[in-house]
């Protein structure tokens, strides 16, 4: 792949999934899947498409040094791991907090989100000088997220939860630039003002996800969860 960075978070707390009973261990990141937690899944999954160089964002302390735990029993080939404390503005304006770290194109990842190894390939090989990356996912019931109506190959933003074919949730990874860096404080840190404005100018291209998108919702969490041990079952042994 060309680009060969990702900015990955371990922050948050769960709180949608808390309310509902279920235990997260300091982060999302941090949930147990096949005895692993998923930040472990998370970059096997960049590693193996080729990502070289890793920036781990956090808001505590704690989440940053149980981050820095997974990749020494992960034994990565990265060639640079970073790690970043943000000031905890928000998701959405984290690659602004540590642009001084990123390159010219990075990878833009949820520690507790996984993607296959293709996707991340696809992504990088749509990806041009002025546009924007961004996956889909097929949505569901549970969640209330930014989402995308494609339309010869534009999106536009459609009402939740009533779904129709063409429609999809917005989630990570998504693969950006410093272009987008700088549009983030011109729309309020919005991520899906800037998005939209991509999508305006023609400058959004998107690839549809074969896995779930992120557990954000207990509700999700009961369907993706088996999704996910399934389909690491499958390629563990490629990674």
């Amino acid at each position: 792949m060309k680009t060969k960075q990702a900015l990955v978070t371990v922050g948050g707390i769960g709180s949608r999934l808390r309310k509902k009973g279920f235990e997260v261990p300091l982060s999302k990141a941090f949930i147990p899947l096949l005895k692993k937690p998923m930040l472990y899944w998370c970059l096997k999954s960049l590693e193996s498409a080729g990502i070289k160089k890793i920036v781990i964002i956090g808001d505590t302390l704690g989440k940053i040094n149980a981050a820095k735990k997974v990749i020494k029993f992960g034994k990565y080939s990265f060639t640079e791991i970073l790690f970043y404390k943000d000031p905890g503005l928000g998701t959405s304006g984290l690659p602004y907090q540590a642009k001084n770290l990123l390159e010219k194109n990075f990878f833009f990842e949820y520690g507790h989100s996984i993607s296959e190894r293709e996707h991340y390939i696809k992504m990088d090989k749509i990806k041009k000088i002025g546009n924007i990356v961004i996956s889909l996912f097929l949505p569901n019931i549970h969640s209330v997220r930014p989402s995308m109506k494609l339309e010869r190959g534009k999106t536009k933003k459609i009402i939740l939860p009533k779904f129709k074919k063409g429609e999809y949730f917005v989630g990570a990874p998504y693969l950006l630039d410093h272009s987008y860096i700088d549009m983030l404080p011109k729309c309020s840190f919005t991520s899906s003002k800037v998005i939209y404005k991509y999508s305006s100018q023609n400058k959004l291209r998107t690839i549809i996800s074969k896995l779930p998108i992120e557990i954000d919702e207990f509700e999700e969490k009961e369907e993706s969860l088996p999704i996910l041990k399934n389909y690491i079952n499958k390629i563990r042994h490629k990674i």
